[in-house]
């Protein structure tokens, strides 16, 4: 008679869902590999082991509750019977919970048709968001909460267009909001006086205006726009100093406060 003698311990590899960084689920598959091994057991970290079950290359695993880092461990038992000693592990992060958009903030509210509508949205999470579109359109991270990037205007005029916002994270989670609006409408050329009159600042709402003068500096994100009617107007446009500066003569199209400001953005304002 002959006897095969085997006293090494079984050893082996296990990965969660393929490798996988994150899943939003606490049901994963155990991808596992083990050459001389005729049964496995696995455990949560300071969990029980399971019990003992025949070797397969993958199995049906639940993550223990609450979300964060989640480890899954793995014994082997061979043929003769010798049970894994050293430690075979795998680590993946579950995350169950959907990106928090805070808000969202377009510039200008207002714009004409195929104009460039930059849109803002803040987001967090508690794991990390991987991606935020806006109407389709990819926006990029510009801190870690904050993503930019500019969408296109869309018709027809002076309807109201709401800009659907989805932001999703690493474990694929996602969240959507749609309250986001911007019109788009009509250009109206005016002078800086006309800024001041009751009839322009009732079509606040209706129309873009698009004002010419000179331009005197306040600060980095405001100027005063003369056109010589000794009634300037205020133009709010961030980054407009890459562009023009005092002594310029611009044109600055954007919405007009019914206080006789106009709200722009940079690339509406247009050196001469």
């Amino acid at each position: 008679d002959t006897i095969t003698v085997d006293t090494v311990p079984p050893t082996g590899t296990i990965s969660i869902n393929s490798g996988a960084a994150y899943t939003n689920s606490r049901a994963v598959t155990l991808n596992v590999s083990c050459p001389d091994a005729v049964q496995m057991q696995f455990c949560n970290a300071n969990g029980t082991w399971s019990g003992w079950q025949a070797y397969a290359a993958a199995a049906n695993w639940t993550l223990s509750e609450g979300d964060g880092d989640k480890t899954v461990y793995v014994r082997f038992k061979d043929a003769a019977g010798n049970i894994t000693t050293e430690t075979i592990e795998d680590e993946i992060i579950l995350d169950t919970t959907a990106p928090v958009i805070n808000s969202v903030t377009l510039t200008p509210r207002m714009a004409a048709v195929g104009d460039a509508v930059h849109a803002v949205v803040d987001v967090d999470d508690n794991i990390m968001v991987s991606g935020v579109m806006a109407n389709d359109t990819p926006l990029v991270r510009s801190d870690e909460n904050t993503w930019t990037g500019d969408i296109t205007a869309i018709g027809p005029v002076g309807i109201l267009q709401n800009v659907t916002i989805i932001a999703r994270d690493s474990a694929d989670n996602s969240s959507t909001d749609s309250s986001a609006a911007y019109k788009s409408a009509r250009v109206v050329a005016a002078s800086t006086r006309a800024a001041w009159d009751g009839v322009s600042n009732s079509a606040c709402g209706i129309y873009l205006f698009k004002f010419w003068g000179k331009v005197t500096e306040l600060d980095e994100d405001y100027f005063t726009l003369s056109d010589g009617s000794s009634q300037p107007v205020t133009v709010h446009a961030p980054g407009y100093k890459a562009k023009a500066g005092t002594g310029d003569y611009v044109t600055a199209r954007g919405i007009l406060g019914p206080d006789g400001s106009v709200e722009s953005a940079a690339e509406h304002v247009i050196k001469y």
